[in-house]
């Protein structure tokens, strides 16, 4: 394989994991597109692979500040017509001369912005650390999820940080303990600076309109249900991942498949996923007549741990 690569002139540099040093550009565009199906990924994450032609395609239609052109222009020389960019006349035949200093000039002009994308991110990069922020209790911090265990498949595509919550209290040097919420109270509360980044203020006051009260049905207290968004099965109990109306995200839960008054969603939640663990009507064994020797095999049966 060496000898190959050398008769071909590629030059080896070989990397290992968790040191993106080595390939910047790659990394770069990886979080890129993974940014991109985070953001528009459903609940179930299975539909990312319908998103990849969108984003591969605006992925390589806009401007690149390391190359200050697109990969369309550096690779083939011009840009994809989208329908509404003003129509230009063009001639049907270029020279092969023409066309080659084009593509000689943009490729030079590229890799010298190439050179200078790499000097402006090893400045970057040799900075010194900044000190970590002091937090004061009361402050909103966003908690980093990336080992937290979530019910999304994918933890690439999934929330890299979950809802902002305050902080209670400073816990020895560089770890706060945060006010967690009853869903999450198996999860240790005491978190790492590293772990916490501080909520900006929301720069458009009232924005966040006040979630409404519950109304009372039937004597008790519900809240609106908006969406479905997963289900589960947990202690032999079917649950669903449910959004509730005028609340953020913060506040979705689990909830038992008996607790939730909306059939209309529910249904249209198993329509999207069929494959989604769903609640399964049994006949009763009160309307079913066992015959003396069928009651018989069926005792026999369990006593060997094996009903059918």
């Amino acid at each position: 394989m060496r000898e190959l690569y050398r008769l071909l002139r590629i030059e080896l540099a070989p990397s290992t994991t968790y040191h993106p040093q080595t390939d910047g550009q790659t990394e770069c565009i990886n979080q890129e597109l993974e940014q991109f199906l985070h953001l528009f990924v459903n609940e179930q994450q299975d539909d990312w692979d319908e998103l990849l032609p969108l984003g591969e395609f605006s992925y390589n239609n806009h401007v690149h500040s390391s190359t200050q052109q697109t990969p369309f222009m550096a690779d083939v020389g011009w840009n994809p017509q989208m329908g509404f960019e003003p129509r230009e006349v063009r001639s049907r035949l270029e020279s092969v001369n023409e066309f080659r200093d084009r593509m000689e000039k943009g490729l030079d002009e590229a890799k010298a912005a190439l050179n200078k994308a790499k000097d402006k991110y090893a400045q970057y990069y040799n900075r010194h650390q900044t000190l970590a922020p002091e937090l004061k209790p009361g402050d909103l911090v966003w908690i980093e999820a990336d080992n937290i265990a979530t019910t999304r498949p994918s933890a690439k595509l999934a929330h890299k940080r979950l809802e902002p919550w305050p902080v209670e209290a400073r816990i020895g040097h560089g770890a706060y303990r945060i006010t967690l919420p009853p869903s999450l109270c198996r999860l240790h509360p005491i978190f790492p600076i590293i772990k916490l980044t501080l909520a900006e203020p929301d720069p458009i006051p009232g924005r966040h309109p006040i979630p409404p009260p519950p109304v009372l049905v039937g004597g008790e207290e519900e809240y609106e249900v908006e969406d479905i968004l997963n289900s589960q099965v947990r202690y032999c109990r079917l649950e669903y991942f449910v959004k509730w109306k005028g609340y953020d995200v913060g506040h979705n839960s689990w909830i038992l498949h008996y607790d939730i008054h909306a059939p209309d969603l529910v249904a249209g939640f198993h329509r999207r996923n069929p494959g989604a663990p769903r609640q399964i009507n049994t006949a009763s064994f009160d309307s079913i007549s066992f015959s003396k020797a069928d009651t018989s095999l069926w005792w026999r049966s369990t006593r060997r741990g094996a009903v059918s």
